[in-house]
């Protein structure tokens, strides 16, 4: 038996999410988002059965970030001093999946629990105060997760689907002084899809997108924003047992933090008792990405041995480290059979039946429509400035800012339509997509005005509901049912942002509220340009799917404020600008009308 049917086996264990030893961002840094667990072979679903595999995981970092990508400093009244940081995490998941003959929508269920254990250590101090530690073991929290499963061999594709539920079974303490904790104490619901692509060569993608939506923390009313991942793998399998590659994942929180129905950081919150003293910014998003060599053995067609290395390249608002995996699997009994022989011709993609024949693709002429959904982020900034000399004086000592950062990152989702006309290799097409967004952010910059005791803070937010493209597409045939292209055109979105500037104690009026400093606001559409590109396949006769990324600018608006206060004898007025720039990345699926039939394979 080739080694690699039992990589088919080992590997898809990996589809179904995980706790690990980076767990850090929203509250106090911590996350239940599946960071590192996919790798090789994730979208496979096992024949039915039962299985174990146990994973092994060392995190250590001495990064801890800020908003900006930063080492976190902590910021007080007399100035932002450094903050040393370490961590090390030990962690064992022992994983049961269980395969059953049921089936449903034409493929068997499946359920895998997942039991994490852990040991963390975390250390901080500061110029300012003695070193605290905390050193804590326990369970973690228990991942229960179903799923279903497809096998297209015809076109190299294999399919999982199924949430994962993050139960709040570990060890939390909320009285830890470094909140140094196993468990998470919140329920966490997570949506995941997993996809492999493995042709009769050996060469494989793999990705897991995963969408958490997290929910409230009873002992502190602290709220997770939703939280988008998605873990990658590149790889190659040989005949031998031995398959090399990399891997890594890539997360991003898409929506704020929030504390007794307060964004984090935010004015209100501030103003209620929670400091912003380590730049995390208003709702404390997260984001990171990770890229490491991989590799893994498949022992007389058994047992599964993998090991990797992930280096987390960047990081904002939580911790940036390095990961190293290693883990077992082996079955416990296959249904039907005491065998890994058992596994259906399905699952052995190396030497998966191929067609003898394929019809050959005839054109890509025709119309199409379909639906998008992604991840959409904004990283431009709002900008400050007047012409009045003495307003100018507040920029000098940072009281007012001269920009303030946009780091906004969402969901997006939508439909296109579209028609494409092919000559030769070449494909040329227009396109046209209307999408809904929750992109948003609220920057927040607090200055010290007057002393120590008095403050000034200036709030801005930027929100972008819509966005919508009519763009040009040149693709090129790299083979019979996949299309590269690239893509520009006209877009356009509805925007909005908005300015206050309030002091405490009140300087500008009788209270920070009814009399702000300054305030102002616009609500518009806005138009631009987009460029990106993308590529394509064709699979089942009429349909396909697709995976693109867009630069989209909508331009800038200016306004010019009144900056209003008893401290100065006239309305004096601030200028601020701000643009709508940003990136998405998105995927989607077309169905083609009046088309030949089109068919996956090399």
């Amino acid at each position: 038996m080739d080694a690699a049917k039992w990589a088919v086996i080992a590997s898809s264990l990996l589809a179904v999410g995980s706790w690990s030893g980076d767990t850090f961002a929203a509250e106090n840094y911590q996350t239940h988002a599946n960071l590192g667990f996919l790798d090789f072979l994730g979208g496979f679903e096992p024949p039915p059965g039962l299985y174990f595999r146990n994973d092994g995981i060392y995190f250590t970092s001495n990064s801890l970030n800020d908003r900006n990508g930063n080492p976190v400093r902590l910021h007080t009244p007399i100035g932002a001093f450094p903050v040393k940081f370490q961590t090390d995490v030990v962690a064992d998941i022992a994983t049961f999946y269980s395969g059953s003959p049921l089936k449903i929508l034409g493929d068997n269920f499946a359920t895998a629990v997942l039991v994490p254990f852990a040991n963390k250590e975390v250390t901080l101090s500061n110029p300012l105060t003695v070193t605290a530690h905390s050193n804590v073991s326990g369970l973690g929290d228990v991942i229960i997760a179903p799923q279903l499963g497809w096998h297209l061999p015809q076109w190299n594709l294999h399919l999982t689907i199924g949430p994962a539920f993050y139960v709040p079974t570990g060890e939390y303490n909320v009285n830890d002084q470094v909140n140094n904790d196993i468990g998470h104490n919140f329920l966490t619901v997570e949506p995941q899809v997993n996809i492999t692509y493995l042709n009769a060569g050996g060469q494989e993608v793999s990705a897991a997108l995963a969408y958490d939506f997290n929910f409230r923390n009873p002992a502190t009313n602290y709220t997770g924003g939703q939280e988008f991942s998605v873990n990658y793998a590149i790889a190659q399998h040989f005949k031998d047992g031995w398959t090399l590659g990399v891997a890594g994942f890539y997360y991003i929180q898409v929506a704020e933090d929030t504390r007794n129905g307060n964004v984090v950081f935010g004015v209100a919150d501030q103003l209620a008792g929670h400091p912003d003293l380590f730049n995390n910014g208003p709702g404390n998003r997260g984001e990171v990405f990770s890229i490491g060599p991989a590799v893994s053995y498949n022992y007389h067609d058994k047992v599964h041995f993998e090991f990797k290395w992930e280096h987390e390249v960047f990081a904002v608002n939580r911790v940036r480290g390095e990961q190293f995996w290693w883990r077992v699997s082996l079955p416990l009994g296959l249904a039907g059979s005491a065998s890994v022989t058992a596994i259906p011709a399905k699952t052995m993609p190396v030497k998966a039946a191929r067609p003898t024949t394929a019809p050959a693709l005839s054109t890509w002429t025709g119309f199409y429509v379909g639906v998008t959904a992604g991840a959409i982020w904004d990283r431009d900034r709002t900008r400050f400035s007047t012409a009045d000399p003495v307003l100018a004086r507040l920029f000098t000592p940072g009281v007012l800012p001269t920009s303030l950062s946009i780091k906004d990152a969402g969901f997006i989702g939508g439909g296109q339509i579209g028609f494409n006309y092919q000559t030769g290799a070449f494909v040329w097409g227009v396109e046209a997509d209307f999408s809904g967004t929750n992109l948003k952010d609220s920057p927040f910059n607090s200055g010290f005005f007057l002393g120590p005791t008095s403050f000034l803070n200036t709030a801005t937010s930027d929100k972008l509901d819509a966005l919508g493209t009519v763009r040009g597409r040149l693709g090129y045939t790299l083979a019979p049912p996949v299309l590269l292209y690239g893509t520009g055109g006209l877009a356009f979105g509805d925007a909005s942002a908005s300015l206050l500037i309030i002091t405490a104690p009140p300087l500008c009026g009788p209270t920070a509220s009814t009399n702000p400093c300054a305030a102002d606001s616009f609500h518009q559409w806005m138009s631009g340009w987009t460029v990106g590109g993308g590529f394509e396949y064709g699979f089942g006769g009429s349909w396909s799917v697709k995976a693109e990324y867009l630069h989209y600018d909508l331009g800038g608006v200016s306004r010019a404020t009144p900056f209003v206060s008893g401290l100065f004898q006239v309305p004096r007025f601030l200028n601020w600008n701000t643009k709508a720039e940003g990136d998405l990345v998105r995927a989607g699926i077309n169905y083609r009308f009046n088309w030949d039939p089109v068919v996956g394979g090399s």
